[in-house]
């Protein structure tokens, strides 16, 4: 896959880690349990971008799985080894016959992007410095970068969202999953019920994704009516995007208008 997701902040050390293997949130330098992810669920490619400054040389750790650079030489008397693995002390990351993930610089922040993410010094692993703490370094301490040297790289990460949203139906009581939102962000979902040509209800509320950027949400439509529509916008998002379902009581499957934005997170 040219692609990957799953790539997560650790709240407690701030680096960037692969939290796509079930059960196995690597090793944090913080405690020496397992990261906690925080934040988007970001996007790495393999591939390159025309007209865009990238950084090769990014692998994934086998053994603490943060994203750490393999660009410098190898340890001294380890090789490939490089920077410093809190799952191995004494040793560094290595990551085998892996494809490079090539990083993006210099962008800003911009939609479904986030900068300020850096490279350390010590350890070599990529880590969030836009949270007001460096987090933690298994070579100790903090994060190491020279974050205002101009030749000190500002990674940009893409956090691309696909949300969808089921609505299933056990009378009297209508489900609406969501999956693939913002982690931990915030949905306003809204319903209206309609029979004989008038609104029969029409609500909203404010849920709160899980960190796998799902939620789950339950109402009750009661009585007699021809169809109800669900929209569920995430508004945690820099642009906050909008998705829409329709049911009717004679069918139970639903059908599902195309996702779109909706600007400056206006409810509609």
């Amino acid at each position: 896959m040219p692609t990957q997701n799953r790539w997560r902040n650790c709240a407690k050390c701030q680096s960037l880690f692969f939290n796509g293997h079930a059960g196995v949130p690597g090793v944090c330098p913080r405690d020496g349990g397992g990261h906690v992810a925080t934040g988007y669920d970001f996007t790495l490619t393999h591939t390159e971008f025309p007209f865009v400054r990238v950084q090769q040389d990014w692998y994934t750790c086998w053994y603490c799985q943060v994203l750490y650079y393999a660009g410098h030489p190898d340890r001294p008397g380890r090789p490939g080894e490089d920077g410093a693995c809190p799952a191995r002390p004494g040793r560094g990351h290595t990551h085998g016959v892996a494809r490079t993930f090539r990083l993006m610089t210099g962008l800003g922040d911009g939609p479904h992007m986030q900068s300020n993410w850096r490279h350390c010094w010590n350890c070599q692993a990529l880590f969030f410095a836009g949270s007001g703490h460096r987090g933690s370094c298994p070579s100790g301490g903090s994060h190491r970068g020279r974050l205002d040297d101009p030749d000190t790289l500002d990674f940009c990460l893409a956090y691309p969202m696909n949300p969808r949203i089921t609505v299933t139906r056990v009378e009297p009581v209508i489900s609406v999953l969501g999956d693939s939102f913002t982690p931990d962000g915030q949905v306003r979902v809204s319903w209206k019920i309609v029979g004989e040509n008038a609104t029969l209800e029409n609500r909203s509320d404010t849920v709160r994704c899980f960190r796998e950027g799902d939620f789950r949400y339950t109402f009750h439509a009661q009585g007699r009516w021809d169809f109800l529509t669900v929209r569920a916008w995430d508004v945690t998002s820099d642009t906050p995007t909008l998705v829409r379902s329709v049911l009717s009581p004679a069918r139970l499957d639903l059908e599902s208008a195309p996702t779109r934005s909706v600007a400056d997170g206006a409810h509609r």
